[in-house]
């Protein structure tokens, strides 16, 4: 979830020195390595000793495609408590004749089990309250807010999502929106949206009186798009969220918002995710789009994160596209907002549409604060993912691309070049 207004409106030297200290796993210093060995006897030792006082946490041999009988690429990940065992091991491998060192490359997940490595890091508590919040006075709604943060904190891979048992307050808040965007859904949102949520509706899971669970939701979310749901306690950085989606899970918030003004929140709350980011996540070409945007994140620089996350922002948030000679919304933003729907589909003379360019759209700033001047209106998914697969092919600037492996459940990294540091081929690992 991306912090906004949504009612108001050769060989592959990879260095990721990451420093959390929540755990004592997430404190120490990792890097990775793909080198290209002889298939003879023997080869695989000599790269061992390498090894200079780290573990070992993965090793894999992937053979070449043009190459089958002669060469394989040796993918190493490993790690160390200090940084000099790693330096050293990494200064080893530059000694391999096809080595390229790549310096700089963030840390990246590449299951969902990776994704513990960033449990806790959120940039803002759920029950950490702005002064302009509707329940910043609240006692009551804060103390309520902090329990169900503590709850998702506690949660671990594996492990059930924490129920909240809502109250009647949170209980009618949600069927005031629920009963709200009843008629505006109906009317304005995209054929895919309408799909989903009906089954949804039908299988007994979206209800104007009943708040559904995450882990419902994760379950029916599973089974349809092999998406998964992750509960935080809060906002969680642009490229932890962005990371995430590439291994197909979503962070969603539990709490909701003040009761005072039900049509309104200031920050993303489980009516904004369950009436307008789950629906769309269980139909496959949406999810595909997410998941796009996603990959491209991986090990990408601050700044295309940056890119990423305004293209994020405007089609999965509030993106709008043609059906049937109309404009309809699909962008969560627009989905779960009366005002922002009315305001985006309706005519209002205060915003334009164009047409969905991810160059432009990563270049262009947004509101928070306040309805969306500029709309992006795409003509179907499949295009949209096409434009988006060519923008970021081309524009975000990394030395490996990553492609998502069904059968394995995880990303796999590609590279120019058929054996490491050669550039006549793609390989993948």
């Amino acid at each position: 979830m991306l912090r906004g207004a949504f009612q108001r409106s050769g060989g592959l030297l990879r260095r990721t020195f990451d420093r959390s200290s929540s755990t004592l796993a997430e404190s120490m210093v990792r890097a990775g390595a793909v080198v290209s060995v002889p298939n003879d006897p023997g080869a695989l030792r000599d790269l061992l000793r390498s090894i200079d006082r780290v573990n070992l946490t993965r090793i894999e041999s992937i053979p070449l495609a043009d190459d089958a009988q002669q060469m394989a690429n040796i993918h190493l990940e490993f790690c160390a408590g200090t940084e000099e065992p790693v330096n050293n091991t990494l200064e080893n491998l530059r000694k391999s004749p096809s080595a390229v060192e790549l310096t700089g490359v963030p840390w990246f997940p590449r299951t969902q089990k990776d994704l513990e490595r960033i449990e806790g890091q959120t940039m803002q508590f759920g029950e950490e309250l702005e002064a302009d919040h509707p329940g910043f006075l609240d006692k009551e709604y804060r103390k309520r807010r902090s329990l169900i943060a503590q709850a998702d904190k506690s949660y671990r891979l594996g492990m059930k999502i924490p129920k909240v048992n809502y109250v009647q307050s949170e209980t009618s808040t949600w069927k005031t929106i629920y009963e709200t965007m009843e008629p505006l859904r109906n009317k304005h949102a995209c054929r895919e949206f309408l799909n989903a949520f009906s089954a949804m509706e039908t299988a007994g899971i979206m209800k104007a009186d009943h708040i559904p669970q995450l882990q419902t939701l994760d379950d029916y979310l599973n089974d349809r798009t092999g998406w998964r749901i992750r509960p935080v306690s809060g906002l969680v950085s642009p490229r932890n969220f962005l990371n995430a989606l590439a291994v197909k899970v979503f962070h969603s918030t539990q709490y909701i918002r003040h009761h005072d003004q039900p049509l309104y929140t200031p920050e993303p709350d489980i009516c904004h995710e369950v009436l307008g980011h789950i629906p769309m996540l269980c139909d496959p070409g949406f999810a595909a789009f997410s998941q796009e945007i996603g990959l491209a994140s991986l090990g990408a620089s601050d700044d295309d994160i940056e890119r990423l996350a305004r293209c994020y922002w405007f089609t999965v948030e509030f993106g709008l596209c043609r059906q049937d000679g109309q404009v309809k919304a699909y962008g969560a933003g627009v989905l779960s907002s009366y005002g922002e729907i009315e305001h985006a589909i309706m005519g209002s003379e205060a915003r334009t549409l164009v047409d969905w360019d991810p160059m432009v759209a990563s270049q262009t700033d947004y509101p928070i604060t306040k309805y969306q001047p500029l709309y992006f209106v795409a003509n179907n998914f499949t295009a949209a993912r096409h434009k988006l697969v060519a923008f970021t092919s081309k524009e975000i600037k990394r030395p490996f691309g990553t492609v998502f492996n069904d059968e394995r459940n995880e990303v796999s990294i590609t590279w120019q070049g058929g054996r490491a540091g050669s550039h006549d081929s793609t390989t993948t690992m």
